[in-house]
């Protein structure tokens, strides 16, 4: 796919970049370590909380790639990323998490720090990103032992949240353990504009979505996301399609009709979009996390890894 002139712009040289990457994406991890330079953290999607026996447990993923870990270790120690997988609370069962956020003494928030610590010594992690989506506001008081507990240690503490939602204020609830935490990881384009925006890394997502919308109805029938080499495979049936700017969504939109009953809507980044997204953390002052690097297009990771998209941190 043809970039709109594959514009550049430099990002500030203060500002941290966070990587996730996904099982789903193997190639990720490939082209982390080839970009390895314009990387301050990796984020595996890796490890699940659980509760049995009356105590916590990270439990690894069969995903877990000790070859990449090991092709990560022999990158010089001052030249490679902090190494901070994502840790999901969806192994937790209703009554496990309420125990968790209304324990007034504080026990299950010690137990559960501690065992982010030791895994993180166990196996020489240098911290978590915490993934705990809108629950955010519950889960202070338990996030703040964490964080201490994490930098006791010298370990890093990252949030992964999804936008708030009704009620709750950016600013109120993410003050409250800004002091706690190295930043906060919004799964949304724009930073709320009342969050402390030096603790905060903007999403730029790699990947697309592509909606299946039925002719007749113009309803769409279902979601996914979509990669950067999946794009040409999808448009390949299609008997037409038209590319046009979305400016609601600030992407790129592709309007293909694959038949007679049916039609696909694909929203795309692009080395446009991409600017658009940069600029808005850099004028917010916030640093930036990168979603499914290896699902872009060439052009799109030529832009942010090659062309000076993404600041350079080692020289």
């Amino acid at each position: 796919m043809a970039g709109q002139g594959s514009p550049s712009v430099t990002f500030p040289t203060r500002s941290t970049v966070l990587a996730y990457v996904t099982p789903w994406n193997a190639d990720g991890f490939a082209r982390a370590l080839e970009h390895h330079t314009k990387l301050d953290y990796l984020s595996p999607a890796w490890h699940t909380v659980r509760y049995a026996e009356d105590k916590y447990h990270l439990v690894p993923s069969a995903e877990r790639n000790q070859t990449w870990l090991d092709a990560l270790a022999r990158i010089p120690r001052d030249q490679r990323p902090q190494l901070v997988p994502r840790v999901v609370l969806d192994g937790l069962a209703v009554p496990e998490l309420s125990m968790l956020v209304y324990d007034q003494e504080g026990a299950h928030a010690v137990q559960f720090a501690s065992i982010l610590v030791d895994t993180c010594r166990e196996l020489q992690y240098d911290g978590v990103v915490l993934d705990v989506a809108a629950m955010l506001p519950h889960l202070n008081p338990v996030l703040q032992v964490v964080g201490k507990t994490l930098h006791a240690a010298n370990c890093k503490l990252f949030i992964s949240l999804s936008p708030m939602g009704t009620g709750a204020e950016p600013r109120d609830v993410m003050a409250a353990i800004a002091d706690y935490v190295d930043g906060f990881s919004l799964m949304t384009l724009c930073p709320p504009p009342t969050a402390p925006c030096d603790h905060l890394l903007v999403s730029l997502n790699f990947y697309g979505m592509q909606a299946d919308n039925a002719v007749v109805s113009g309803l769409p029938t279902k979601f996914d996301p979509v990669r950067g080499g999946n794009v040409a495979q999808i448009l390949a049936p299609a008997k037409s399609w038209t590319r046009s700017w979305d400016e609601d969504a600030a992407e790129d939109v592709i309007e293909a009709r694959i038949d007679t009953k049916s039609a696909a809507l694909i929203w795309y980044p692009t080395a446009r979009s991409m600017r658009m997204r940069l600029d808005v953390a850099r004028r917010v002052g916030a640093s930036i996390c990168v979603l499914g690097g290896r699902a872009g297009t060439d052009e799109l990771v030529r832009f942010s890894f090659e062309s000076g998209g993404l600041v350079q941190r080692h020289e």
